[in-house]
């Protein structure tokens, strides 16, 4: 079985070794060696299941030499817990990228500008958090690199959330909006409750739409 300084708990203690593929009360395992059914094999979290990059090589005892790397278990696990916080990151620069792209078909100006900024400060947390990780942890070997495939964009997905992004602007509250745009009702309205001595915000706002105007 292959070996990785990253790994999930399921495969830390058995990665690297010689591997039954077969359950222990099989009539064809050998004692010798543990199974991949004793660390979760054929469940979601188990070792060779979803998400899982080990492979299985095959291996005749006698005839066959096992040269994979042997890894601490413990060191393994929690560089995987490492790389699945880096994941986070990846994923969260890479849903900026994606508003980014939908900002720049809907020519939004203010949205380009507030998403350019999200996406410089989610890549610069992204670097620290390697160069940091590396620095405590990584001794003898990087425990990180930086993955940018992962910090890409499907434009396949694009399409659908732009929908969902003009759903969302269409259903914004338009009475809230008007408050703030001159000439409507809702404007007039809130500037003339400015001057009411009985309103909560008198004098505030109505000096704030003066002034504005």
């Amino acid at each position: 079985m292959s070996s990785y300084h990253n790994s999930r708990e399921a495969c830390a203690y058995i990665q690297g070794k010689v591997v039954n593929i077969v359950p222990t009360n099989d009539p064809n395992y050998n004692d010798k060696y543990d199974s991949i059914y004793n660390h979760g094999y054929g469940e979601p979290a188990g070792t060779l299941e979803i998400n899982c990059r080990h492979k299985l090589f095959p291996f005749t005892p006698g005839v066959n030499v096992n040269n994979m790397t042997q890894y601490n278990p413990k060191e393994a696990i929690r560089n995987g817990n490492l790389q699945q916080k880096q994941r986070y990151y990846e994923h969260s620069t890479r849903d900026a990228k994606k508003r980014l792209k939908v900002a720049e078909e809907l020519e939004d100006e203010q949205m380009i500008a507030r998403t350019k900024t999200l996406i410089a400060a989610r890549q610069k947390k992204l670097r620290e958090y390697i160069k940091e990780t590396n620095k405590m942890y990584g001794k003898k070997y990087d425990i990180l690199t930086r993955d940018y495939v992962r910090e890409q964009v499907d434009t396949k997905y694009l399409k659908n959330d732009k929908k969902i992004f003009l759903k969302k602007r269409l259903t914004m509250n338009i009475d809230k909006q008007n408050v703030h745009l001159q000439g409507t009702m809702e404007y007039n309205r809130r500037v003339e409750q400015g001057k009411d001595p009985n309103y909560k915000y008198y004098g505030t706002l109505y000096y704030f739409y003066q002034k504005i105007r």
